[in-house]
């Protein structure tokens, strides 16, 4: 076993194990020291929580907190109100403590499962780490290396991976690793070949594709093009970042791929206005477009309700939309002239 990655390259690691571990999740991020899970998936007819309103879902859950932020309909978002349904088609955003997950795996009919084979290529730490990382959800796990020497270095500390030399932007070599095989192609090397190799994977009959790239560019034509995931390595960096810091906003945490909202992480501060009121009073400044995802207080995670207070000191994770960025960290934080 390799040692455990603290790194931003360690957060790559992490947010393709999310991918892989949830087949068809459409978002995925997980903050405070993976203590708090937030997941997009698209509701289908199968799934328990189809054709359900919000107010019923929270009884399915019982005692296991899940709070649903997002709902998208037809391209237009939708308020999460109690007695709003769920129907097939809607894609949703859910926020929820580590605790709360295998609930939410059964609400959305997603059984824990291992994939039979995956196949991760390139001569890179962050490949040696994935292959390594990899190896509990899946029966076989395949190291592509295009650098000999690079891949020789791999075989010799990783156990339990198959290690083969060659391009994965070779027809060939992709033939040779049988890669119409692979539940998921994860393409971990070179920028630019990270991308031809997902197409070709995916041409060649791989069920899964996510490729690593430094910046979003281009991101709504690779999903266009076929690429499951893109795997914005920025991102994941400025994320880590902000994870360490315990003052207030530095601005947008992440960005969600299937709506224009933005999650931010604000500290409630001295003369914050929402501090000391319950959610449902702060309506008249929030007027529903603003989700108030979860609350860390001393290291703890509440997921809240109408009836809960936001105190001085506490952090929250807020999603809403980019032109109430300035007006929700002023609630927060005015200035102390006001």
């Amino acid at each position: 076993m390799l040692p455990a990655w603290s790194s931003p390259k360690g957060g790559v690691v992490e947010r393709i194990l999310q991918y892989v571990e949830l087949p068809n999740v459409m978002e995925t991020a997980n903050f405070q020291s993976n203590q708090i899970y937030l997941r997009g998936y698209r509701i289908t007819e199968d799934m328990p929580i189809a054709n359900k309103t919000l107010m019923e879902i929270k009884i399915m859950a019982e005692t296991n907190p899940i709070l649903f932020v997002v709902i998208v309909r037809g391209g237009r978002n939708i308020p999460p109100a109690g007695d709003q349904v769920l129907l097939p088609g809607d894609k949703i955003v859910a926020i929820m403590p580590r605790e709360s997950f295998a609930t939410f795996r059964a609400l959305i009919n997603s059984k824990a499962v291992k994939m039979n084979k995956i196949v991760v290529s390139g001569n890179t730490l962050t490949a040696i780490h994935l292959a390594d990382a990899l190896k509990p959800l899946a029966e076989k796990v395949v190291l592509a290396d295009p650098d000999h020497d690079h891949g020789h270095m791999a075989a010799s500390i990783l156990e339990g991976v198959d290690v083969l030399y060659g391009d994965s932007t070779d027809a060939g070599v992709l033939d040779e690793i049988n890669v119409k095989d692979a539940d998921c192609f994860i393409a971990a090397g070179d920028q630019e070949d990270n991308i031809m190799s997902c197409l070709m994977a995916k041409a060649e009959g791989a069920r899964m594709v996510i490729a690593i790239r430094e910046d979003d560019r281009y991101s709504s034509l690779f999903d266009s093009i076929g690429l499951d995931h893109v795997i914005n390595t920025r991102e994941i960096t400025l994320n880590a970042i902000i994870e360490r810091i315990q003052t207030v906003s530095i601005g947008t945490y992440l960005k969600l791929k299937s709506t224009d909202t933005d999650v931010i992480r604000l500290k409630a501060g001295k003369h914050s206005s929402v501090a000391g009121k319950p959610l449902k009073e702060l309506e008249k400044y929030f007027r529903r477009s603003v989700i108030i995802g979860c609350i860390i207080r001393e290291g703890n995670v509440i997921i809240p309700w109408g009836g809960t207070v936001i105190e001085k000191g506490d952090e929250a994770i807020i999603f809403c939309k980019k032109e109430q960025l300035k007006s929700v960290n002023k609630l927060f934080n005015p200035p102390v002239n006001e």
